[in-house]
């Protein structure tokens, strides 16, 4: 199961095809369908069908409110009625929603609610991809500074014992070239003394 799978509750899915549907205050709304007035584009179509946007849809679905349920009880059947725009057909069914309490106000402090419930899952996303760049980034930063400092530590010790292995062998080399050069003399005075008694003793 990805991380991702833990930023948000399980929910179950709603179809990717489904958007809210917008609603303009004042004025009459253009003379298309009463069915969402925003159309996906190829960009957003591969946005609305991801995991996040279908989980954020999920709980910021108009439909799904109850102003939303009482709204579009009463715009539903306005939907078929031909050349009445869909500014007249929205006013009438809150004309006739009102008989079950939902003002205009009302209507509209529900995109509000769902804002606000936007803003707190952002809110939340923002603190789990918070916690998850802690343990997954700033962590291993940390962890890979450590071994970094750990290589230039082994690599000074390498440089000194380098330095330390040179000026011994050098000394070594000395000693033998000193101790040859001596070994070369004595034995030479050896044979010259040896010499030398030789020729007194013949």
């Amino acid at each position: 199961m990805s991380w991702k799978d833990h930023i948000f509750e399980h929910e179950p899915e709603k179809p990717a095809t489904k958007v809210p549907v917008p609603v303009m205050k004042d004025g009459p709304m253009p003379p298309t369908t009463v069915v969402p007035a925003f159309v996906p584009d190829a960009t957003s179509t591969s946005i609305a069908d991801g995991k996040f946007y279908q989980k954020l849809l999920a709980k910021t679905d108009f439909d799904a409110t109850d102003n939303g349920k009482t709204f579009n009880k009463y715009l539903a059947p306005l939907a078929s009625v031909p050349g009445l725009a869909d500014g007249l057909k929205v006013k009438a069914a809150l004309a006739q929603a009102a008989q079950e309490g939902l003002t205009p106000d009302k209507f509209l402090a529900t995109f509000d609610a769902m804002q606000a419930t936007l803003s707190a899952e952002s809110q939340k996303f923002d603190g789990t991809i918070s916690a998850m760049t802690n343990l997954e980034i700033t962590d291993r930063q940390g962890k890979i500074a450590d071994i970094n400092k750990k290589i230039e530590d082994l690599k000074q010790q390498e440089v000194e014992l380098a330095a330390a292995m040179g000026t011994a062998q050098a000394k070594i080399d000395s000693a033998k070239a000193e101790f040859a050069g001596a070994f070369k003399r004595r034995e030479s005075e050896i044979n010259s003394q040896k010499e030398n008694y030789r020729r007194q003793i013949a």
